[in-house]
């Protein structure tokens, strides 16, 4: 009858025996390392991260412009740029934090969105304004902060831990 081999755990370890005399290792996938020619994790990660930010940012640009943008749907106006906001802020968010699984995923794209929109609502020299102080821009990005904080409430998606292996 021959033995069983070492018992291997969740993370790729040998898990050691009730005696001790088998040494715990740590294969290659575990420690971070790529076997299949892939990039590393955290390089992944970081190019996540940026591409959750450009995104926040975009959304941002986005609705600024189209912040004054009210078209009339059925007789009533319709705000473009703080639906775009909340949409987008929370989608993007939610999205970001399942995705990477962690709530610094989920607030990326509202620091992207944040930054856009508050050089957006400076004024220049020239006197360029694209997100004014009146109702229309105030509410634009009190919605779309609100939106971004809301995408990291627990039970809105935000620091959702993956299951599984």
């Amino acid at each position: 009858m021959t033995e069983p081999g070492p018992a291997v755990t969740r993370r790729g370890r040998v898990a050691e025996s009730f005696g001790g005399a088998e040494p715990v290792t740590t294969s290659p996938a575990a420690a971070g390392q790529s076997t299949s020619g892939a990039p590393p994790q955290g390089v992944l990660l970081l190019a996540t991260g940026l591409a959750l930010v450009v995104l926040g940012a975009v959304l941002g640009t986005i609705g600024g412009f189209l912040n004054a943008a009210v078209p009339r749907v059925f007789g009533a106006g319709v705000p473009v740029g703080p639906i775009v906001a909340v949409v987008g802020n929370l989608g993007a968010g939610v999205l970001g934090s399942r995705g990477t699984g962690s709530r610094l995923g989920g607030a990326l794209p509202g620091i992207g969105w944040f930054i856009v929109v508050a050089m957006l609502g400076s004024l220049r020299s020239e006197g360029d304004l694209v997100v004014t102080g009146d109702g229309r821009g105030v509410t634009f990005i009190v919605v779309g902060a609100l939106a971004a904080g809301v995408a990291l409430l627990p039970g809105a998606g935000g620091g959702v831990r993956r299951r599984g292996p």
